[in-house]
């Protein structure tokens, strides 16, 4: 094998593998080095090496049989984008920012969408539509997030602003990333009859729910063409099968396995669009709450300046995080321990002091990111040398001596280190235009009115199948001159994808073409301006308190078997946590049952009678027979001044045999210890009024019969 043609290629691979775990070179241009080296002929590959997510918006109000090469259609689709564009920038994301702001992986502004047409992989004419790429990392949360945005987006523009639009969500790794989660549902067509390859262009999102494309649509015109590619379809002829497939399932029952499949995704999705919509199920329940699955609330102590930033800018934390991952993984161990090398040139921008206690919250792979550098720098990491004071170490005592009350404050100081000095390095790095760094890339992109209508917008026309013509015609002409038909206002604010989006930096619609470290500059400056050492300032940033934070036990893996014996101990848990009330129910039945068989048991046992209680299981009575003639004799023998000379022989009436005395009910309830009194057990000590009063009671009642019932 070691001399074989392809263990050579293994090993290769191998290397190129390992290198890639370390590869904090993330695609955007607004983050580090960028891929994309010419305009306008992208394609997947140039969109990154994987975790990313595309999503394509487009109209599909308009008659199937419409040609975009006529003028009027390409135009009437085009400003009809442009004004769906406006709605979801200007309307509908705000509001789901209010309710839930997410902290996405790359940070910033998250979904940006931009006008897009291009070519087909095919080598087809591509149809023009909005387009968005989301960059996830190593962990799918903003991927299920997005695909939960879109169910929304998509509802909400038909219900609110009357647009009908379809939304592909296609993972460049995955493929059709909502056939996977839901794999258990999916109709058998999918895979017996159509396959995998050729679902490429045959599902999407309409109106909130998923809708697949049966195997009854073929392509090049619907079953010309009898290959095994016979079920392939093109844009065009994929938008024209779903528009009628909507009006057929209008009027008909839609297939049992799509709405299973709709049900399952649903469900998944569910904490996500509750989030945006902030629909909880009761007033005490938060996102916190919502979505512990995925978020992790941290207490961290960092100076009030980057406190106030964090409060007005969480969106720069994931870049602050990368920016951490990054320089550790180009500079080892070392720079973190020196921060930025002796050079503090951000020293006077962050400094290490007027520390808070603030809160967080980020997604859980983020912060085990922050807390291990991406597992090349796990905590206690070493103070910088700019960050020591005397300040610092009283909070640590703080902190370390504080017993139960400090327990979820043990890496707050570690996690606000370690942000601090992303926040620095990233200044750092536009200060010194370090090589490879954030400010090093290629400048980002902020086309001009013009430049977007004549170059970028004329491209996008020419891409559908036109000329652009009428655009460059409408600008020279004006608002003011235009005729409503030749009106392209929508347009004017509609950005293209590429390259306005792609290199538009973090927040390519609010800021195109400002950098991270603009972001986070301006962000300090107005930080600065508030008066830090006022009241109000300090009230901002109380001590939190246990219950608003969560434990970080989770991030305590020290090596992979660590990991499988806390994983099986969260599966105990689980299985413990989730038992149903029903079988809790049984449980204690059961217990209950064998309590009273135990009673049952030791009630109706057998046993002696001069020894205990005695049961004769062949006499069964509704009642316990009494004699009282007994009775009497017990109770004037008992009160009598020799109570010593009490013997059970001696209790038989006249004419009465001893043994017929085992049958009375009474002699049950006494042992013979019972009758064998010594005068050292204190029964002289009787009281003789109380014994008189006893006596005189009892007198009356001798000669009568009664019945105790039970």
């Amino acid at each position: 094998m070691e001399g074989g043609s392809l263990l050579p290629f293994a090993l290769q691979y191998m290397k190129q593998l390992r290198e890639k775990e370390h590869n904090f070179n993330f695609p955007h241009d607004h983050h580090f080095q960028s891929q994309i080296d010419t305009f306008p002929n992208d394609s997947l590959s140039r969109l990154g090496e994987g975790n990313a997510l595309i999503i394509s918006l487009f109209c599909i109000d308009m008659p199937a049989d419409v040609e975009l090469r006529d003028e009027s259609n390409r135009k009437s689709l085009l400003l009809k984008l442009a004004s769906v564009h406006s709605v979801i920038h200007s309307s509908i994301i705000p509001t789901y920012n209010k309710n839930y702001r997410h902290s996405w992986f790359v940070g910033g502004s998250g979904i940006s969408f931009g006008l897009h047409c291009g070519d087909g992989d095919t080598g087809e004419r591509e149809i023009p539509h909005l387009r968005a790429v989301v960059h996830y990392g190593p962990h799918p949360l903003d991927e299920l997030f997005a695909i939960a945005m879109m169910m929304r987006i998509s509802s909400d523009l038909l219900c609110f602003d009357n647009y009908n639009v379809a939304i592909e969500c296609w993972d460049i790794d995955d493929g059709q990333i909502m056939l996977i989660e839901g794999a258990n549902d999916l109709p058998f067509w999918v895979d017996d009859e159509i396959g995998v390859e050729a679902m490429a262009k045959r599902v999407y999102i309409v109106n909130g729910q998923i809708q697949l494309l049966p195997p009854c649509y073929l392509g090049n015109s619907y079953g010309s063409q009898e290959s095994s590619g016979k079920y392939i379809l093109t844009r065009k002829e994929s938008l024209d099968a779903l528009m009628d497939l909507m009006s057929i399932k209008s009027s008909q029952k839609r297939d049992s396995k799509v709405l299973a499949l709709n049900r399952a995704m649903q469900k998944r999705l569910d904490p996500f669009c509750k989030a945006i919509s902030h629909a909880m199920d009761s007033t005490t329940q938060t996102i916190r709450h919502l979505l512990v699955e995925y978020l992790h609330t941290a207490a961290i102590v960092v100076p009030i300046q980057l406190a106030l930033v964090l409060q007005h800018r969480p969106d720069l934390i994931p870049v602050a995080i990368l920016t951490f991952c990054r320089r550790v993984s180009e500079n080892g161990i070392a720079a973190a321990h020196n921060s930025v090398g002796g050079k503090t040139a951000s020293r006077d921008v962050i400094p290490f002091e007027n520390l808070v206690f603030t809160k967080i919250m980020i997604p859980k792979i983020l912060y085990a990111m922050l807390l291990t550098a991406a597992g090349q720098l796990p905590p206690p990491m070493k103070t910088p040398r700019h960050y020591r004071s005397m300040e610092l170490n009283r909070i640590k005592r703080q902190c370390e001596n504080g017993g139960m009350a400090y327990a979820h404050f043990r890496h707050a100081i570690e996690a606000g280190m370690r942000l601090s000095l992303g926040f620095e390095w990233i200044i750092f790095d536009d200060q010194t235009k370090v090589k490879g760094s954030i400010s090093a890339s290629r400048p980002l992109l902020c086309c001009s009115t013009e430049e977007r209508l004549t170059k970028h917008a004329s491209r996008i026309d020419i891409e559908a199948g036109g000329d652009g013509k009428w655009i460059q015609s409408s600008w020279e002409v004006g608002p003011n001159d235009s005729t409503e038909e030749d009106n392209i206002a929508p347009l004017v604010k509609c950005p293209v994808w590429c390259p306005e989006i792609l290199q538009g930096g973090i927040c390519p619609i609010s800021n195109p073409g400002k950098s991270v470290a603009k972001h986070v500059l301006d962000a300090f400056k107005i930080a600065k301006r508030k008066n830090l050492a006022s009241n109000d300032i300090l009230r901002l940033f109380p001590i939190p308190r246990d219950s608003e934070v969560d434990s970080d036990d989770w991030i305590d893996v020290n090596s992979i078997d660590d990991l499988e014996e806390k994983l099986k101990d969260i599966t105990k848990f689980t299985d413990w946590k989730t038992r149903s009330k029903n079988d809790e129910e049984e449980i204690k039945l059961r217990a209950m049952d064998t309590l009273a068989q135990g009673v049952n048991t030791f009630i109706e046992g057998s046993s002696d009678l001069l020894e205990g209680i005695s049961s004769d299981e062949k006499r069964k009575t509704d009642g316990l027979a009494v004699n009282s003639e007994i009775c009497m004799k017990i109770l004037h023998r008992v009160l009598s001044e020799n109570p010593t000379n009490l013997r059970f022989d001696d209790l038989a009436p006249p004419g009465v045999q001893k043994h017929a005395l085992e049958s009375n009910d009474l002699l049950k309830f006494f042992s013979k210890e019972d009758f064998d009194w010594d005068d050292d057990e204190g029964m002289n000590d009787i009281d003789e009024d109380m014994k008189g009063i006893m006596v005189s009671t009892c007198r009356p009642l001798a000669g009568n019969q009664c019945v105790l019932s039970r």
